[in-house]
């Protein structure tokens, strides 16, 4: 439009002989709406695209009404940030089922600050500043005397998600009670431990996590010197490793089953394009797994290829 605005998108020949049209809304007005697409025949702009859609939408769902349409309103006043979200259908915008998203402040000076020690393990010395964080609270419309779902989000200044709280509870007449989630993160903004509910509360508490906590139930993640993920352990299973050739593609990759089975490796071959040419398990004759993150390389017909850099 005049505006710069996309109005209209038309994908030709979607379907054979049929055009995808996606409408959209560009009057000034604070809830924002956002239509779903269409098929329809021929090609070219659609003068009236909104009729068709939504005439589209009556025929192929006749007990909707016009609710082919998501919905974002701003709902804030003097006191709070906040937006609604309601998503396209009857049970949804049709009577009003949003997703309330709630902006806040860390004013409460509770959340422990986590940082790696000299060894990597994780430790707390203290707690956020109070306003240090932003936070937002989502939560769900409340029903048949329910107390409405709650997520809490923390954020750093950095964008990066450091801690989460989930409603666990939701019995009417009952307070809320939380389940509560840990990020930590390296000096280089890597997400090395996901401290899950499970360990949460005793972290939260101790300001330190024992070795054995960090292996029955933590998520753990390791970098090399190009911020690559090279290591992983998940709850319930053993370290997993991955290797990278020379432009970054994930080449190799090996778990606990798999170091059990003569120390073998899955392998990825790629072409020029960064296309999977083979796949396959390679064993490379029983080496330890440090050395062979090192060393191992695929041969081809002509002569073996190192398959990535360390």
């Amino acid at each position: 439009d005049g505006f710069n605005r996309s109005m209209e998108a038309v994908q030709h020949n979607f379907t054979p002989g049929k055009s995808l049209v996606l409408p959209s809304d560009t009057r000034f007005q604070p809830s924002e709406t956002g239509y779903l697409p269409y098929s329809a025949a021929g090609y070219g702009f659609r003068a009236n695209a909104f009729a068709e859609q939504q005439a589209y939408y009556n025929n192929l769902y006749p007990g909707e009404g016009n609710t082919a349409y998501s919905l974002r309103k701003n709902s804030s006043d003097g006191t709070l940030r906040q937006t609604t979200d309601y998503a396209p259908g009857k049970s949804q915008v049709g009577q009003g089922r949003g997703i309330e998203t709630q902006q806040l402040n860390d004013g409460c000076n509770c959340i422990p600050r986590w940082h790696l020690d000299a060894s990597g393990l994780p430790v707390s010395n203290g707690f956020y500043p109070l306003n240090e964080l932003f936070g937002s609270m989502i939560k769900t419309k409340a029903t048949d005397g329910f107390l409405p779902q709650r997520k809490i989000i923390y954020k750093n200044k950095d964008g990066r998600v450091v801690f989460e709280q989930l409603a666990d509870s939701t019995t009417p007449g009952q307070t809320y009670t939380y389940l509560q989630t840990f990020y930590i993160y390296n000096d280089q903004g890597q997400l090395c431990y996901v401290i899950p509910p499970a360990a949460a509360d005793n972290a939260m508490s101790s300001g330190s996590i024992s070795q054995q906590t960090l292996d029955q139930y933590c998520f753990r993640y390791r970098y090399d010197d190009k911020g690559r993920k090279v290591e992983q352990k998940v709850p319930g299973k053993g370290w997993e490793y991955f290797v990278y050739d020379k432009r970054d593609r994930l080449t190799f990759y090996q778990d606990s089953l798999l170091r059990t089975q003569n120390n073998s490796w899955t392998f990825t071959l790629y072409d020029g394009l960064d296309r999977a040419l083979m796949s396959g398990i390679y064993g490379p004759s029983g080496k330890a797994a440090p050395c062979c993150r090192h060393t191992l390389k695929i041969p081809t017909a002509t002569a073996p290829i190192p398959l990535f850099t360390t």
